[in-house]
Formats: structure tokens, sequence, C-alpha cells
């Protein structure tokens, strides 16, 4: 019936924003512990985090090729969303935990490289 897929739609999507809420907290505390350079830039409404680079660069395009090629993680510069955005990295974090982590221990050795270069 048309409650039925009312309600399991309703519980899904309040289930996606509980998960990508808990996602959100492990990122941020992931890049605390490590005192990663960077900032998370909070948001209630994507998978798609913003993440603040100004402090390591200025353009995020060469950041971003630097760790897909060091580390294999693929992140998109925020410069393709307009000028504003070329600070900022935008990394997808719609995916399971295994994922998540593996992912952010890539972009901690990438951000580590490019540092160290």
């Amino acid at each position: 019936s048309f409650k039925t897929i009312f309600e399991t739609h309703v519980n899904m999507f309040e289930y996606y924003i509980i998960f990508l809420t808990f996602i959100k907290i492990i990122v941020k505390n992931f890049i605390l512990d490590n005192n990663l350079p960077v900032i998370l830039i909070e948001s209630e409404a994507t998978y798609l985090l913003w993440i603040d680079c100004s402090k390591i660069c200025l353009d995020t395009d060469e950041l971003c090729d630097f760790i897909r090629e060091k580390t294999g993680l693929y992140l998109s510069s925020g410069k393709q969303y307009g000028e504003s955005g070329k600070s900022f990295i935008r990394m997808n974090i719609a995916c399971p935990k295994t994922r998540l982590n593996d992912g952010l221990n890539r972009f901690k050795l990438g951000i580590n490289l490019y540092l160290n270069r």
C-alpha cells in the first residue's frame, strides 16, 4: 500500500541522515586526531564534504592530482564549483565505514607527502 511505501521511505531517509551524521563525525575526529592542517566545513545536506585546504595550498587542483597519483584516492577540487572553491576539496563519504577508513588513511598519507615534498 501507499502508506507502507511512504513509511518505509521515511524510515530509510532518517536512516541515511543518521548514517551520514555518524560518518561526518568520524571524518571530523580523524582530522582532529591526526592534526591535519585542514578544516571540515560543517554541513547537513550532502554526502560530499567540503574540506578547507587553504593552510596547505590556495589551489587544490594540484593537491588532488598529487594525492591521486601518490595514494590512488580520488578527490575533487572545489574549483569546479567556482573560483571561491579553489582552496577546498570535495570528499565523497557515501560508502561503507571500511572504505571510508581506507580513504581517510590515504588522505592523511597524501597530505603528509604533499607537505614534505
